[in-house]
């Protein structure tokens, strides 16, 4: 059923479809017609997707562990489940709406596009390391925590090498900022405000001309994780270096199913999270921090910083561009610490 020599293409559809006919990246949908004028379902183009790439790159996509199960059911169909599963966890779904979006339902353009966006990512860039950041979100609003003189000082104290270490994981990288290195630019964006060591005499002296030498004043600071080993580490080791200034802090486990409301309640004082960008380029990560960000849940803004974030959309040279990210980096790690960068990987 597919015709030959179609529009103004030689090719098309019938050698585009006869190559992926011969790659087995399309099954066809009998074993001897392709049917190629009619709509594609999102677990079809997975399946195309998957197949395609594991023909170019065999290997590329790791196997799922045993105990993965995709979201939302979407690994249970005998034909593309499995498809399914593989490009979750390989990332090539990342940003879809999976909780919500029917996987036998047509893709849209632009959801295509996604995908193929993300798998260039998975090819090229996202083998970059660390592009990864892991970091403590601070409640500016809470009281104590919306003091940036205090803010400053709890960054300063954080032994980044510590954590990183007690980790385990060669691939972790004290965060000394909230750039990963990998992304473009990094030299020219990065300021020396944050060490990998803590800089507990520093901390010190801002916390006591902000009103609270040796702690005196501030509330008990809540670090809030959930109830994973290395989430409950980490903030037991953050809880520690705290009190050698003089903070008194507590560790709060919080099961995963009352997470995300905590986050969007008045009474999130320290989170933990995690970060990767979708794309190669710095934008996304102080994309977060816009004053209309939903997922922004320290409560922080900045007309000025976002101001700076749009004309970064206006430059013509990517040294312009890095010039104003270098600006944005020193108002979050130097000026503000809305987070606490703690290690990439």
């Amino acid at each position: 059923d597919v015709e030959i020599g179609g529009y103004t293409d030689p090719f098309f559809p019938d050698n585009y479809v006869a190559v992926c006919a011969a790659k087995r990246i399309t099954l066809g949908t009998t074993p001897t017609t392709f049917d190629p004028w009619n709509f594609i379902t999102r677990y079809q183009v997975i399946s195309m997707v998957v197949r395609a790439i594991n023909d170019m790159q065999p290997g590329l996509l790791e196997t799922p562990p045993a105990d993965f199960a995709a979201t939302a059911g979407w690994g249970n169909d005998p034909v593309h489940g499995a498809n399914a599963a593989l490009a979750e966890h390989n990332l090539l779904l990342l940003g879809f709406d999976l909780e919500n979006l029917n996987p036998y339902e047509n893709m849209t353009r632009g959801e295509v596009a996604h995908m193929l966006h993300n798998l260039i990512g998975k090819m090229t860039y996202w083998s970059n390391t660390p592009r990864n950041l892991f970091y403590l979100g601070l409640n500016t609003k809470h009281p104590g925590l919306d003091d940036p003189h205090v803010r400053q000082a709890l960054a300063l104290a954080v032994d980044r090498q510590a954590i990183t270490a007690a980790l385990g994981d060669a691939s972790a990288v004290p965060a000394t900022g909230w750039i990963p290195p990998s992304i473009p630019g990094y030299a020219a964006i990065t300021h020396d405000f944050l060490k990998p060591t803590a800089q507990v005499a520093q901390a010190a002296v801002l916390l006591a001309n902000a009103g609270h030498a040796g702690g005196a004043g501030l509330p008990e600071i809540k670090i809030q994780v959930t109830p994973s080993g290395q989430n409950i580490a980490v903030a037991n080791a953050v809880k520690t270096q705290w009190q050698a200034i003089g903070v008194n802090a507590a560790v709060v486990e919080v099961p995963f199913g009352d997470y995300w409301a905590l986050l969007q309640s008045d009474d999130v004082m320290v989170f933990r999270m995690g970060y990767i960008a979708d794309f190669n380029d710095a934008y996304e990560f102080f994309n977060l921090f816009r004053a209309d960000t939903g997922g922004n849940f320290t409560r922080w803004s900045n007309p000025d910083y976002d101001q700076i974030l749009d004309q970064s959309l206006l430059t013509a040279t990517d040294e312009e561009r890095w010039a104003l990210y270098s600006a944005l980096e020193k108002t979050l790690c130097v000026d503000e610490l809305p987070v606490i960068p703690l290690y990439w990987k």
